[in-house]
């Protein structure tokens, strides 16, 4: 697929550039240094930059390959790539980023009055969830507002003072807002001749090893056929795919308010990467339930990055080259 192939060509320009970049000479002076490192730091805004619409490039390949070929978008070899490709763009983009804020705050010794002094980097060492899941709930009704003009509401219960949660802020409210438009749009469709819209309710709790948020509502579930599905790319339980207009400023939280099928698996992935979870139950005809499960100390969030499986192979036998298969 054309979208595919741009990605293939971005990622090949960006590990050009870096090869090619010189390497560090401890022996040069202060201001050498300096200067160095600001050229290199601009090398990976420049990147951050250029990979910015990889995300929803490489989902208009996964769409053009469902119209060309419908049952292969859906074979294993590809959910599971995807997978990985994913997660590996997620832990990629979020080192390069985050050294470009920690760069910044010591070499410019920034005092931005908006940013939390418990910021380090992309990394928040007090990540207060509730106000994230607050900004999610507010963009996301923004969204509902425009599409649908009503939003239901949001009810939080914290029965705790959370303190000290290391976590990524982007990250959470990536999968608080992903979560958070499909409640919106389950509730107001299934609900669509009703004066009055239920509520979605949210639970925030810290335990020992994990804190734990779900997030509940009455938007009529899906078929328990269907629960396996919804961490496959494409699935949707939207009427309509939307067309996909992609710019080199395309952001895919501005894309429509559903109808792709990468929020949930994409959220999941969010979720796994520092060894946390994201679990989708359903009742048929009443709601959903989402469970999102992350570590509760931050000597327990170590990168889950993935890993190629030798057992994987022979789900791979019909897209790999055959010289591959002998390799141990």
């Amino acid at each position: 697929m054309n979208s595919v192939q741009l990605v293939r060509k971005w990622y090949l320009v960006s590990f050009t550039d870096l090869i090619k970049f010189p390497t560090l000479n401890t022996s040069q002076s202060k201001e050498e240094i300096t200067t160095y490192m600001n050229d290199f730091c601009k090398l990976f805004e420049k990147l951050v930059d250029r990979h910015a619409p990889m995300a929803v490039t490489m989902a208009q390949g996964i769409m053009d390959l469902h119209k060309k070929y419908p049952e292969k978008s859906l074979e294993l070899p590809i959910l599971y790539f995807l997978d990985r490709f994913y997660t590996s763009r997620i832990s990629i983009r979020f080192l390069v980023r985050h050294h470009i804020e920690v760069y910044k705050s010591f070499s410019e010794k920034r005092k931005d009055p908006k940013r939390r002094a418990t910021l380090v980097g992309l990394v928040d060492t007090d990540c207060i969830v509730k106000e994230i899941l607050e900004d999610a709930y507010r963009d996301a009704s923004f969204l509902s507002q425009q599409h649908y003009t009503q939003s239901p509401e949001l009810k939080i219960v914290c029965p705790q003072d959370i303190r000290n949660f290391t976590y990524i802020p982007l990250h959470l409210y990536y999968i608080f807002f992903e979560l958070l438009k499909n409640s919106l749009r389950a509730v107001i469709e299934f609900h669509k001749d009703k004066n009055e819209l239920p509520c979605i309710q949210a639970i925030i709790v810290k335990g020992a090893e994990d804190l734990s948020i779900k997030i509940s509502d009455q938007g009529g579930g899906i078929p328990r056929s269907d629960w396996l599905s919804v961490n496959s790319y494409m699935f949707s339980t939207a009427n309509k795919i939307p067309e996909l207009s992609i710019s080199p400023t395309f952001d895919i939280n501005n894309a429509p308010l559903a109808g792709y099928g990468f929020g949930l698996p994409l959220s999941r992935l969010y979720a796994k990467y520092l060894g946390g979870d994201l679990q989708i139950i359903s009742l048929e005809n009443y709601g959903t339930d989402a469970y999102i499960h992350l570590k509760a100390t931050a000597k327990d969030s170590s990168e889950v990055l993935p890993a190629f499986s030798p057992a994987a192979i022979k789900n791979y036998s019909s897209i790999i080259p055959l010289k591959w298969k002998i390799l141990k």
